[in-house]
């Protein structure tokens, strides 16, 4: 599939039908805990669902947003103990990638870069300087996100075990794992100041 002729993004706020969508796909890729009402909430300036759609049918959907204080003071931390050059992260705007699932089907043809894509621009266009995500290295390798972002220039910086084991409890229960989730997280780093220079 060319996703430019066969596929379509919208990114901003979905109607109701349309989050419900996204939520049912995110939680079947990633575990239940996306819901349509937080989903219709990412039409602020700060936050993005990004959907692409072929003839009405949704083949992928993502999020992304700016990083409250507290946010960047978790990821400073994380970056501090991989010894990261940049970890004063106070006056900067910085972005995450967040949830993003690409319908099996639809894999392997694009949706996945136009995702990654539109968020970035985005994230460019709101002044972030930093954009984050935390890859989840899956127990199937088709799961991971770690090559698609290593190619839009995001470097590993720091690989944490466990990551969301305390939100599969409360929030998202693993699609490997269930409620007790194990899996490792890359956190990974793209610095956009180095492209505007």
């Amino acid at each position: 599939m060319d996703v430019t002729t066969q596929a379509v993004l919208y990114a901003g706020p979905p109607t109701l039908a349309e989050a419900i969508d996204a939520a049912a796909l995110l939680n079947t890729a990633l575990g239940d805990g996306f819901t349509a009402d937080v989903l219709r909430t990412m039409r602020s300036e700060d936050s993005i669902l990004v959907r692409a759609e072929s003839d009405g049918v949704l083949l992928g959907a993502a999020t992304a947003h700016i990083l409250d204080d507290a946010a960047k003071a978790r990821l400073a931390a994380r970056l501090r103990t991989a010894n990261y050059p940049e970890t004063d992260l106070a006056g900067l705007r910085v972005g995450e990638l967040k949830a993003s699932a690409v319908a099996p089907g639809a894999r392997r043809r694009g949706i996945g870069t136009a995702l990654v894509e539109a968020r970035m621009d985005f994230l460019r266009g709101a002044g972030c300087s930093i954009v984050t995500v935390a890859s989840w290295i899956s127990t199937d390798p088709r799961s991971s996100s770690l090559g698609l972002l290593a190619r839009h220039g995001f470097e590993p910086i720091v690989r944490i075990r466990g990551y969301w084991s305390k939100g599969s409890f409360t929030e998202y229960p693993c699609p490997d794992c269930g409620l007790a989730c194990l899996c490792s997280a890359m956190i990974m780093v793209k610095d956009l100041r180095q492209q505007q220079g």
